[in-house]
């Protein structure tokens, strides 16, 4: 199921040794990722926005900051969650963690939390408790 897909994702995200084993992890993530898609109909299931925000964790974790790799793939799966109204609260931080502040912008098409399109997250299912963890980690009280 896509929490399975998901988890796999996240364990790639989570290599320690990143500068030994950080190509492979994010080969990994990205096949895993890509055959969630390419399955989807089949299983009954898509990328969530979960999926989505720990698929742009792997990119943070696993690929230079400076990296065009990098850029190609939080523009990507950015789009992506757009397209599919899974921009959660997780796929922001995620985003705003992964790309300067003007790339963020960009993606955002000049949005904030509280002014995008409800649409971009209208299959969103979340509960708040990811947003006040966040939150409370980063000591932060405004949007994410």
């Amino acid at each position: 199921d896509v929490f399975g897909y998901s988890s796999v994702i996240s364990n790639c995200a989570s290599e320690f040794n990143v500068k030994q084993h950080g190509k492979d992890a994010f080969d990994t993530a990205i096949r895993t990722f890509q055959e969630l898609k390419a399955n989807s109909r089949e299983f009954g299931m898509a990328p969530n926005h979960v999926t989505y925000g720990t698929m742009m964790k792997a990119c943070v974790r696993l690929l230079p900051p400076s990296s065009r790799q990098r850029k190609k793939w939080m523009a990507r799966l950015m789009h992506e969650c757009i397209e599919q109204g899974q921009v959660g609260d997780m796929v922001l931080s995620r985003l705003r963690e992964g790309t300067s502040r003007a790339e963020y912008k960009r993606l955002m098409h000049g949005h904030t939390r509280s002014t995008m399109p409800p649409a971009w997250s209208a299959n969103v299912n979340e509960k708040s408790a990811y947003r006040r963890s966040t939150r409370k980690r980063k000591g932060r009280t405004g949007e994410v």
